[in-house]
Formats: C-alpha cells, structure tokens, sequence
C-alpha cells in the first residue's frame, strides 16, 4: 500500500511543511505573537494535505497501470489483491476526508480560501495522472510544484499575523520570505530529483506505453546529466538557505 501513495513524496510533502511551519512560528513568537496554526490546527492540515495527495497519487496508479506492468510489478499485485474496486473507493474516501478536512481547518482559523486551494492539489494530480505525465518533464514539474508550494499554504494559513510582521518589521518579513522561498526550491529540486530518478527506473514501461518522458526522449546519459546539474545546484541552495538562517538566528 505505501507503494501507491508514493510514501516518500508524502513524507517530502509533510516534512516540508513541518520546517515550513518551523520558521514561520519562530517569527511569529520573536514579534510577541502566537501561531494560530498549531496543536490540533496543524494536525489537521497535514493529515487532509496527506489525504488528498495519497488519492491523487491512487488515481494515478489506477491510470498507470499499464506502464507499472513493466515497471513495478510487486505495486501491480499489491493493486490486483486489493482489487480495483477497493482501490477507487479508497481514493474516493481520502478525498470526501480530506476535502472535509480542509473545510474544517479553514473555518476553524477563519481562511475560507484554504478550503479551495486543497481541493487543486486532488485536480493537479488528477491532469497529471490523465494528460502530462507522457510530456517532457511537464509531469515531473508538476508533482514537484504540489511539493514545494506547502511553504506558502501556511504562510496563507498564518497570514493576519504575517502581515502584522510584514507592516511593522519589514526586514525580518524580507527574511522570512527568503526563507520560504528556499525550503519551496529545496522540496521542488528534490521532488524533482525524484520524479527524475524514477522516470529512469521505469523508462522501459513508459517507452512501450508511448510516453515521451526525458529518459526515453534523450537516454539515460542526458538523464544522469540533467540529476548532477540539479544536484550541484541543490548543494548550492542548501548553502545559502543555511546562511541566510544562520544571519537571523545570529542578529
């Protein structure tokens, strides 16, 4: 079961957010300010983010089933003894749990729009499951954009105080930004990554299901080259995003 919901692409997800909230709630607390985002508030919000990832990434599989023949036979058994029936209903419960979820959260911290934006990650997923994933990194780029986006959603969710900070501390909401912005580049380049390495592992079932991905397009040399670039470029973001944290901590 944990093949089908792409554990480590959830685990990223909800990590991401952790570290996310981190930072946030470092600022909020240094301004004399508490989250409103937190105990039960945040459980909430990662378990409906988890819900409606893991049915995006069960309808995916339920789509994909074709190619996962090929490439991850041991996902296709564990679909076959569950059944295909057992499986949309799985998926059809993570979404109705994890949409009432949403819901609930934002009219607990007053953020209607919270309750729209959770909903798109199920919708993104479904148009990468149907329509980009057999398009040149489209796909890739799209999984890796539902990743690295969690930073912001709870600088949405933490908003009146973050604008407080913004209007009178303009500096330190500069730092924080700055930030964010790397943890979101941080998850993109490593969900990226990823999504790379696992095009490459399944570029035989992709090729004889038609699927232009970059592996298959340009090999697996262009492949490894593309994953060192990101890598180095990685390290690279690890370095700043450390330094610019260090700089806050130290002022």
């Amino acid at each position: 079961m944990l093949r089908i919901i792409r554990l480590q692409n959830l685990l990223i997800a909800i990590l991401t957010a952790y570290l996310s909230h981190w930072i946030i709630k470092i600022f909020i607390v240094t301004f004399g300010d508490q989250p409103e985002l937190s105990g039960w508030n945040m459980i909430l919000f990662l378990l409906a983010l988890g819900m409606l990832m893991a049915g995006g990434f069960i309808i995916n599989n339920i789509l994909d089933i074709e190619t996962d023949t090929v490439n991850s036979p041991q996902r296709v058994i564990v679909m076959q003894n569950l059944g295909h029936k057992a499986l949309q209903n799985i998926y059809i419960w993570l979404l109705i749990l994890g949409t009432l979820l949403s819901i609930y959260v934002s009219y607990r911290l007053q953020r209607p729009y919270l309750a729209i934006i959770y909903p798109l990650f199920y919708w993104l997923l479904y148009i990468y499951s149907r329509y980009l994933k057999g398009i040149p990194l489209m796909g890739n780029l799209v999984v890796a954009f539902m990743c690295a986006v969690v930073p912001f959603l709870l600088l949405l969710a933490e908003w009146p105080v973050i604008a407080s900070i913004k209007e009178n501390a303009g500096e330190a909401y500069t730092y924080l930004i700055k930030l964010l912005t790397g943890m979101t580049l941080f998850a993109f380049m490593i969900t990226i990554s990823r999504e790379i390495i696992k095009d490459m592992e399944d570029v035989e079932g992709d090729e004889a299901a038609g699927y232009k991905t970059l592996p298959v397009l340009y090999g697996l040399a262009m492949s490894q080259m593309v994953m060192g670039i990101l890598m180095l470029l990685l390290l690279l973001l690890i370095a700043l995003w450390t330094y610019f944290m260090f700089m806050y901590l130290s002022t």
